[in-house]
């Protein structure tokens, strides 16, 4: 039987995937979708959205911890987690379905199967065959591949998200987004909980000095942040709990940005109950058989021109968390990326994402936001700018909440006034970033900002204060 003939094939059903999806659909093309894991995508079924209902949870019990007896009375002031996971579930499963229904409203064709590639423009999904001129690969990403021994003992962070009961001990691997948001939730749910980092600097596209307070404040909780400290080998003991064998210390080794210095070498162990991996993601294309559409990729993804266009199948484009571009992994990235390639598939001709700042969050409690450059970047660019930087614990907006850490720093070019770079630690954190992310949008300077008037008393309005020189 021949296969099934579109005018765009579409793998996957995230951001990405649906930007293209339903405008390409709007515009009269022919399309199907193929998605193997839940119409929606990661961020909606098993990231972003039902990990900030964790975090509303951790943030809601953190509250209740600085405030009891000074604001408020509260008995027990625990995360069930039983029923918080049950909410979580039960927030995330009208997700597939709204999905589909969107998409195939649309006259979209959507298969829940495997895809992989027969040819340059031919999929396989199950039992079916489809061809098309254009096939949009969006399939997002995965955990990365842990090589230590016992490796198979660990848990991923998506099934995180469904551990039915919260064991004692909580280990996570990794000092990146995922292991600091779960380990604060973890903690603030009453487990014992450690984060477990090969390098000296986790968070590493944050202002180190901020990055420095929030860890403090992790550590301030109870969770152990154990550094330079890399995982070895995994099993369980004879109670069977899990043990980690990591090797902790460094040499010695030229950096332009911390002066290293030699830590001798020891082995260390972890005993854990439940150990996560939060030690980064992968682009998910192992499975799509690449080489049979003559498609060449990198570490980052699919190998991709500015316009998202595969350098060796022109009949291919990339996007989102599996087209190595460069850009952030994040989900504005992927919108962006998404509709450009809509664009080239409805004009005729190579179209490329309009790039800008986009913000990035830690959704620890409180929140370490960010957007542009940190200074270290701005200052190794040659550019001229002045930093703007405080500790704003004490400031009246953080002690009415109680707020345990809070700190920011502004980088201002000089001459021209924009912002090069912004960074907030603290409560409302990654709200108030929005703001500077309109700012460098549409180049607006540090005094429109400041001489703006906002809603008082507001976190907002402490950008005033943050820009006054």
């Amino acid at each position: 039987m021949p296969p099934q003939s579109f005018d765009i094939i579409v793998l996957g059903t995230g951001p990405a995937a649906g930007q293209v999806a339903a405008r390409s659909a709007e515009a009269g093309r022919s399309v199907a979708m193929i998605e193997p894991h839940g119409v929606g995508g990661n961020c909606a079924l098993r990231g972003c959205n039902p990990k900030k209902v964790l975090v509303h949870a951790a943030a809601l019990q953190d509250a209740v911890q600085r405030n009891q007896s000074r604001l408020i009375d509260v008995e027990a002031g625990r995360i069930p987690w039983p029923r918080l996971i049950d909410f979580t579930r039960e927030f995330v499963q009208p997700v597939s379905p709204r999905a589909l229904s969107k998409f195939t409203s649309k006259g979209i064709h959507v298969l829940e199967e495997t895809a992989r590639f027969l040819g340059p423009t031919t999929i396989a999904a199950g039992d079916h065959r489809l061809q098309a001129p254009a096939i949009v690969v969006a399939t997002g990403a995965e955990p990365a591949p842990l090589t230590f021994p016992g490796a198979e003992l660990v848990t991923s962070s998506d099934d995180f998200l469904t551990v039915p009961q919260l064991p004692p001990r909580v280990l996570f691997l990794g000092g990146g987004y995922i292991s600091f948001e779960f380990a604060h939730v973890a903690a603030r749910a009453g487990a014992r909980v450690t984060i477990v980092h090969r390098g000296e600097r986790p968070l590493k596209s944050f202002e180190p000095d901020l990055v420095d307070r929030l860890v403090a404040h992790t550590r301030s909780i109870g969770i152990a942040v154990e550094l330079d400290t890399e995982p070895k080998g995994l099993h369980r003991d004879s109670d069977g709990a899990l043990l980690l064998t990591a090797r902790r210390g460094r040499k010695a080794e030229p950096n332009q940005t911390v002066p290293y210095q030699t830590v001798p070498y020891q082995t260390v162990s972890y005993q854990a109950d439940l150990i996560v991996h939060g030690a980064g993601r992968t682009p998910a294309l192992r499975d799509l058989d690449l080489e049979a559409a003559g498609v060449e990729s990198e570490a980052e993804g699919i190998t991709v021109t500015d316009a998202l266009r595969s350098v060796s199948n022109p009949h291919v484009f990339a996007a989102g968390d599996c087209a190595a571009t460069g850009q952030p992994k994040l989900t504005p990235v992927a919108d962006e990326q998404g509709a450009a390639i809509a664009r080239t598939l409805i004009d005729g001709r190579d179209s490329r994402p309009h790039y800008g700042p986009v913000p990035r969050v830690v959704f620890t409690v409180p929140p370490l936001a960010a957007i542009g450059l940190t200074e270290h970047e701005a200052a190794s660019r040659g550019l001229s700018f002045e930093v703007r930087t405080d500790d704003s614990t004490t400031w009246t907006t953080n002690r009415k909440v109680n707020a345990g850490v809070a700190g920011y720093k502004i980088l201002v070019e000089k001459g021209t006034g924009r912002i090069l770079g912004a960074h907030l630690l603290g409560p409302d954190a990654d709200e108030t970033i929005n703001l500077f992310a309109l700012a460098m949008r549409f180049d607006l300077t540090a005094d429109n900002l400041q001489s703006t008037q906002y809603a008082y008393p507001t976190f907002s309005a402490d950008i005033r204060k943050m820009l006054s020189h």
